[in-house]
């Protein structure tokens, strides 16, 4: 299925651009290779909040890899959003600047999400402080009660 886009860009209206170069963070050497010729799967993504994102991935013949246009950051994970394991050994930064994961081919859809841990450990502990707030709050207004009955 095709878009007026794409067809554009087949017909040379647009340049895909310089190949993207990537070097591999969690892993030493890197040993991922990409087959150039096999076509980009079909990728239907979707925002589930602030800093998560839900990524179906249709089958592919080969690894591919999936980018995400934001800054680097080791806090971006992805999981499998089945088993809710964490992609092993597969994020990288991709033209010294943004995050990628290497996708394994399949011959089933996949379904990823892609989340930045860093936020989600915020919000989780930002009730936690705003309850520790609270208390301090009230342990103070005892203080000055207590305080003002005591003279």
């Amino acid at each position: 299925e095709k878009n007026d886009f794409e067809d554009l860009l087949n017909q040379g209206y647009f340049d895909r651009g310089p190949k993207a170069t990537y070097q591999c963070v969690d892993q030493n050497p890197c040993n991922f290779t990409f087959d150039e010729k096999s076509p980009r799967p079909k990728i239907k993504t979707k925002n589930l909040g602030s800093e998560r994102i839900s990524v179906e991935v249709f089958p592919r013949k080969s690894p591919q890899l999936l980018v995400l246009n934001r800054s680097y950051h080791p806090g971006w994970k992805i999981v499998d959003a089945e088993t809710n394991r964490e992609l092993a050994h597969s994020h990288l930064i991709v033209n010294n600047a943004v995050n990628g994961w290497v996708i394994p081919a399949s011959d089933i859809n996949s379904h990823y999400i892609v989340r930045f841990y860093p936020q989600e450990l915020f919000q989780k502990l930002l009730p936690l402080s705003f309850g520790s707030f609270v208390i301090f709050i009230i342990m103070t207004l005892v203080f000055f009660i207590w305080r003002r009955k005591r003279k």
